[in-house]
């Protein structure tokens, strides 16, 4: 009988111990998973908010069919080539604004502008899918924003400012006016306006998105 009595109580203790083992390695379990998920999160965040060099951004942006974005625009008539504005400057100035919104993680459009010229290569980019959602998997989103041309003069008058200072910030030296020619963009806008029976008399730069 004693015998039977220790035995029971023997196996009665193994049990709780084994429970008591499983719900403490359960919790380290959870607690472990809890602090993985954490860990990864964390990363997740810090390599989104990591900025990478400028220069590595620009020497590394491969845009494989820019020079059909050029033609298109060319032949839509929203550019005018001449000695000054050849597909090669285009090509060149048209990475460097994509630089500038990566860099500055402009990814909603609200704080650096386009110019007009920039602005028909930027469209034409857009419009192939496949290639901008990679530029945009590879850096960030780079929304573009319509609305944006009916925006307050001041946002407008803003975002222009905040581009051209970014890029004497970052490249040495005025951005070349050819390309970067701001001050005819109303009456560009008002032209296409008037083509689609649009009746704009604002005298706000309103072609800047």
């Amino acid at each position: 009988v004693a015998i039977v009595y220790v035995a029971k109580h023997f196996s009665f203790s193994i049990r709780c111990i084994t429970r008591s083992f499983m719900t403490v390695s359960s919790s380290v379990a959870v607690l472990f998973l809890f602090l993985l998920m954490l860990c990864v999160v964390t990363n997740a965040q810090e390599k989104s908010s990591k900025r990478l060099p400028f220069s590595s951004i620009l020497d590394s942006l491969d845009i494989p069919k820019l020079d059909s974005y050029i033609i298109r625009a060319v032949n839509d008539g929203d550019i005018v080539l001449n000695d000054a504005i050849t597909p090669q400057v285009l090509k060149e100035e048209y990475k460097r604004f994509i630089t500038l919104k990566i860099f500055s993680k402009d990814h909603h459009a609200t704080l650096l502008s386009p110019s007009p010229i920039i602005d028909a290569i930027w469209h034409q980019h857009i419009l192939d899918t496949v290639s901008y959602s990679a530029l945009t998997n590879q850096y960030g989103a780079i929304h573009h924003r319509p609305e944006g041309m009916d925006d307050p003069l001041i946002m407008k008058q803003e975002r222009v400012d905040n581009l051209l200072v970014e890029y004497r910030s970052h490249f040495g030296h005025e951005a070349p006016e050819a390309i970067w020619d701001f001050e005819n963009v109303e009456g560009v806008m008002l032209e296409r306006c008037a083509e689609a029976e649009c009746k704009r008399t604002s005298t706000v730069p309103l072609m800047v998105c």
